[in-house]
């Protein structure tokens, strides 16, 4: 979590965070702010998925 950026160091937890990744194993996409209640994250991680097609 940490290499990632995505680690809480006060909580000790993950955070909320989406990666869409490529057949070959590499991130082509991070939201490291994700916001279940928000529509247009979820569309841009569709989005993405789409681009891997």
């Amino acid at each position: 979590m940490k290499n990632y950026g995505v680690f809480h160091e006060k909580n000790e937890t993950a955070i909320r965070s989406v990666f869409v990744i490529n057949k070959e194993g590499q991130i082509t996409y991070m939201n490291t702010s994700f916001d279940a209640k928000n529509k247009e994250h979820y569309e841009q991680v569709f989005m993405e998925i789409n681009k891997l097609s």
